[in-house]
């Protein structure tokens, strides 16, 4: 993966950043939050005395649970639109339907949907994305068939003016393809899936290799400064 950016320019130490998994329910869980699970990974930096640093960023994860009676498809239309298309199209009722069969080589079990990835912006152009990514996918990956996700903006340009179709379809290109790097291929209507009976291990050395390429030469830059 090629960076836009010099290492130079980090903010921080890559290598430093903490991810931090946060999953909440009331003591009894309703059937739609039992359903459609909620993560939320946040990206910090070093903390003192235990405490948690300055977040720089944060991923949104939803797990949709096979076997709990309730609906999937009613469980996440009560999360988000997008959550509902995704689940739609790889649905047939409260089964997963012939074409999500064909794709998946075990299609048994959960279903893992990667939501929203955000970072700031002084840490973007770095490659760290996809990174982040797939170390969280590998937290709460265990027991889904597949991982799921609709690459689309999750923020525009303040001019308006600027959002035409073709900016629109620029901007889903280009975050298909660092879903690309980590393993997803197009399923269908901009859906993409990745396949967790494959062995991604390969993808995951490469991406931790990358973060610690990031954190030596921020070192070395700081060190010669």
């Amino acid at each position: 993966m090629t960076a836009r950016r010099s290492p130079r320019e980090l903010p921080g130490n890559p290598g430093m950043l903490t991810r931090i998994y946060r999953h909440s329910q009331f003591g009894t869980a309703d059937p739609c939050s039992d359903t459609a699970e909620r993560w939320a990974v946040a990206v910090t930096e070093p903390g003192d005395d235990d405490e948690d640093g300055p977040q720089v960023g944060e991923l949104t994860l939803y797990r949709l649970r096979a076997y709990t009676g309730h609906s999937w498809l009613m469980a996440a239309d009560s999360e988000s639109g997008e959550l509902l298309s995704i689940a739609e199209a790889v649905l047939d009722g409260n089964d997963y339907n012939e074409e999500f069969l064909k794709a998946i080589d075990m299609p048994v079990g959960d279903l893992l949907v990667l939501d929203r990835v955000y970072l700031a912006p002084a840490w973007r152009g770095f490659g760290l994305g996809p990174v982040f990514a797939a170390e969280a996918i590998r937290g709460l990956e265990g027991g889904c068939c597949a991982v799921a996700v609709e690459p689309g903006a999750t923020e525009w340009p303040e001019d308006e003016s600027l959002v035409t179709d073709e900016y629109s379809a620029t901007v889903t290109r280009k975050i298909a393809a660092l879903w690309e790097t980590i393993g997803f291929q197009h399923f269908k209507d901009g859906i993409y899936l990745r396949d967790t009976a494959v062995d991604r291990g390969g993808i995951l050395r490469e991406r931790r290799q990358h973060l610690r390429t990031l954190s030596e030469a921020h070192r070395a830059s700081k060190a010669s400064r």
